[in-house]
C-alpha cells in the first residue's frame, strides 16, 4: 500500500488472510478503503477481504457459498457514486456466477447464474448510467453481455445478448497463419 495517492506501493507485511489459489482482484471503495476478491487455495471458494485506512489491516469480510470453478474472480464497484459491489466468476459447470451487495455490507450477495457457457474470466464494469455490466466470451466464440435494468444491489438484469456473427460467417472468425 502507498502512504499517499500516486506513490509507489510498499509491502505491508502479512495480511492474515487465507491463502489465495489464483489471481487477485482489487477495487477502491472510497475513503481509502480497498476490497479484495479471490478464490481460496484448495477449495476455490470465493472470499472477500477489506482493508480500511484505520486500523490499516486486512480483514476477511465475506465467504461466498461454494460453487467451485477456477480462474480470476472479477470485482467492480458500480453506481454514481459507487454503492454496489459486483463479484463474478466461473463455476464448476462453466457458467457465470455473479452476486451484488452494498459497499457497506459485510455479508456476501446471493449467487445468481448467467446461463452462458464460457471460457476464461468474466469482466465486470458499469455503463454511463452506473448500472452493472457483465461480459463473457462464450464457448460459441461470441461476446455475451448483460446489464442491469436499474442501479443498485437489488437491480434486476436484462436478458443476455450475444454479439452477432458477421454476415457471411457461420461461426468464430478463422485465424490466419
Amino acid at each position: 500500500m502507498s502512504r499517499e495517492a500516486g506513490q509507489i506501493p510498499e509491502p505491508t507485511g502479512d495480511t492474515g488472510l487465507p491463502e489465495p489459489g489464483g489471481p487477485l482482484s482489487l477495487v477502491p471503495l472510497g475513503g481509502g478503503a480497498v476490497r479484495l476478491a479471490y478464490r481460496q487455495s484448495a477449495t476455490a471458494q470465493v472470499l472477500l477481504a477489506e482493508r480500511r485506512p484505520r486500523p490499516g489491516s486486512w480483514r476477511l469480510s465475506a465467504r461466498y457459498e461454494p460453487v467451485g470453478g477456477y480462474g480470476r474472480v472479477a470485482l467492480a464497484a458500480v453506481g454514481k457514486p459507487a454503492r454496489t459491489v459486483v463479484v463474478a466468476g466461473r463455476d464448476n459447470a462453466g457458467l457465470l456466477r455473479y452476486a451484488l451487495s452494498d459497499t457497506g455490507q459485510d455479508t456476501p450477495g446471493r449467487w445468481l447464474t448467467g446461463k452462458v457457457p464460457h471460457s476464461g474470466a468474466a469482466a465486470v464494469g458499469q455503463d454511463t448510467d452506473g448500472r452493472a455490466v457483465l461480459a463473457v466470451l462464450g464457448n460459441d466464440g461470441r461476446l455475451h453481455v448483460v446489464r442491469q435494468r436499474d442501479v443498485g444491489a437489488d437491480g434486476a438484469f436484462q436478458e443476455w445478448r450475444a454479439q452477432p456473427v458477421p454476415r457471411g460467417q457461420s461461426g468464430p472468425a478463422k485465424r490466419a497463419g
